[in-house]
């Protein structure tokens, strides 16, 4: 049972909890495939529990707590992934006392099926954890546990236990203070990660991944979503799709800057054989943060709806059918992929040291009602914030770029600061003429201006002294189809909205 993993590896026993179980519609499952994870009667395991009657129970402390001195181990792991190394000696740090299971301040791992849902995983005769590594297809670990690898759990506990401490710590100066619970084979498609517990889970493989244990970068990226539930953002199924969208893009972002590789979960992808099935060619990757920006845009609201990646084309051997899947299809997925690319683009200009401090601010900054629109503002307060504003330019190309349009609306108070209201366009896509309505509280001078994708003034009206409703129509007969950003301007405010023109 998944839930009891999480229960076990965090709770405080000292204290009862208040009656009450999680739905599952309240849990935050981040899947890299087609299906979705379930997790069923999952306490939150942050506040002290009780166990539920029959359950396997073993009481646990904080990770500080177990024991007053840590311990080093010697280990073999793969160091990228198996593709691009082959399994290297390491030290694994901090193992709690005298290091006989892979158990550390930052993350405990078991297996699945060695193990069992509370334990986690042994060394080999004390603190060695050298076991041979196993790149074949995993499946039949998921009935005979005589050919599950024990160098999975070690390579999980590696990575997280480095990303915890050389980039959210030393470098992003993030303080950890949970342990996650993770676990190795797991049986299916790739991975997830779920905030209630700490959970991490990576599944064994089937017909078009291999076994997530081994892939270095989905274990980060998977991390990345605990850290940021750690500090306030963790939005779940019932959130819209573009606040989900904003979780996988951090999580792509943060692996990615880590890596420093633009290419996520490319590994773990296959596409078994085709045989005479015909079709555009197999895309390996899951993820990859080097995205055309004519394709892969925002388009100010109007995303193209038939974004998909990852595609694999095979022959089914038991139904002798051609058969087609993507890894990403969903909305919160490839528009995720479209917010990642943006900060991708932006590290290319301003480094890494300058956005990834920029992505940890606007991060904290965000909540599960926050979209794309409020987001972008979250970038540039982050700038301000961090930098004096000194990137505000650049930040504002990049996002124009891809689509995302940061309105100017400058708040400070002034004799000249009227409130703009109740802004509509319509008809909204328009083919010959839109109309566009405001109000302002005060009597003052107002502009309705109209920009292209490139930010260049297509045209300008302006109003006199009114104060009230104001309605009025331009006409758009000449304008090439395509998106336009339409203005209107009072004071110091300005209050923008998308404007799609067909013929």
């Amino acid at each position: 049972m998944i839930g009891l993993t999480s229960i076990q590896s965090q709770a405080q026993a000292s204290l009862p909890l208040e009656a009450g179980v999680l739905p599952a519609s309240a849990l935050c499952p981040v899947e890299w495939v087609n299906q979705i994870a379930q997790l069923e009667d999952n306490q939150m395991a942050f506040v002290p529990v009780q166990p539920r009657a029959g359950m396997p129970y073993r009481s646990f402390r904080r990770p500080g707590e177990l024991f007053s001195f840590q311990t080093d181990a010697i280990a073999s792991v793969f160091l990228t992934d198996p593709r691009a190394s082959r399994a290297t000696e390491v030290v694994l740090e901090g193992l709690l006392g005298d290091g006989l299971r892979l158990e550390g301040p930052y993350v405990r791992v078991g297996s699945e099926r060695l193990d069992g849902p509370i334990d986690a995983a042994p060394g080999k005769n004390g603190p060695d954890y050298r076991f041979p590594p196993d790149t074949s297809v995993a499946l039949h670990c998921s009935t005979d546990v005589s050919v599950c690898s024990r160098f999975d759990a070690v390579n999980v506990y590696y990575h997280v236990d480095q990303f915890a401490r050389k980039f959210w710590i030393e470098r992003m100066g993030v303080p950890i203070a949970f342990q996650a619970d993770a676990k190795v084979h797991v049986v299916g498609d790739g991975a997830f990660a779920s905030a209630e517990g700490n959970v991490l889970k990576f599944r064994l493989g089937d017909i078009f991944m291999k076994n997530a244990a081994l892939s270095d970068d989905l274990i980060y990226h998977e991390y990345a979503h605990l850290v940021a539930a750690s500090l306030g953002f963790n939005p779940n199924s019932e959130h819209s799709a573009e606040t989900r969208a904003l979780s996988e893009a951090y999580a792509d972002y943060f692996t990615a800057t880590y890596t420093n590789d633009p290419r996520i979960g490319e590994w773990v992808v296959t596409c078994p054989d085709r045989q005479a099935c015909m079709g555009p060619p197999n895309d390996r990757e899951i993820r990859t943060l080097v995205l055309d920006p004519a394709v892969w845009s925002w388009k100010f609201g109007f995303p193209n709806p038939d974004l998909e990646y990852g595609f694999c084309l095979r022959y089914h051997q038991l139904d002798g059918k051609c058969k087609a899947s993507y890894n990403n299809f969903a909305n919160h997925y490839v528009w995720g992929m479209i917010w990642a690319a943006t900060l991708w683009d932006l590290r290319a200009q301003l480094g890494a040291d300058v956005v990834d401090r920029l992505a940890l601010e606007a991060l904290k900054q965000h909540t599960t009602e926050t979209q794309f629109s409020e987001a972008t503002l979250h970038v540039l307060a982050a700038d301000t914030q961090l930098f004096g504003g000194q990137h505000e330019s650049i930040i504002r190309e990049a996002f124009w770029v891809r689509g995302f349009y940061i309105p100017i609306n400058n708040n400070q108070e002034s004799p000249f600061d009227i409130a703009i209201s109740h802004l509509e366009v319509w008809p909204n896509p328009a083919s010959n003429v839109i109309r566009v309505s405001f109000e302002s509280d005060q009597i003052s001078a107002a502009s309705i201006q109209l920009h292209d994708v490139l930010g260049r003034q297509i045209l300008k009206r302006d109003f006199p002294h009114l104060v009230g409703a104001r309605q009025t129509s331009i006409d758009i007969n000449g304008l090439p189809g395509g998106i336009y950003i339409l203005s209107v301007s009072s004071g110091t405010n300005t209050v923008s909205l998308p404007v799609s023109v067909i013929h």
